[in-house]
């Protein structure tokens, strides 16, 4: 019943097309709107993050962060590489 009551509020703003078929079933078919919006709110996000210096696949920006913690480095390096002073943990 609340999937069918948001299908029908979505239908009256616009968002959905709600068809009856002749089996007696309700087709409900996307107007695109939502996506388009969910899209446009997706580009403002990466937007911000590049400008922040971070790309969207947690770039430059957050290896800086993951190094400051401790969580590791450079291209090969790892939290437990002997050459950052920490040694190997056991096993």
């Amino acid at each position: 019943e609340t999937s069918r009551k948001t299908a029908v509020t979505l239908t009256e703003a616009g968002y959905l097309e709600r068809r009856r078929s002749p089996y007696q079933s309700v087709l409900v078919r996307s107007t695109e709107a939502l996506e388009r919006i969910f899209a446009r709110g997706l580009r403002r996000v990466r937007t911000a993050l590049a400008e922040d210096g971070v790309d969207a696949e947690g770039g430059p920006g957050a290896a800086a962060d993951r190094e400051r913690a401790g969580e590791g480095g450079g291209p090969g390096r790892s939290p437990a590489d002997p050459a950052r002073g920490r040694g190997r943990r056991p096993a």
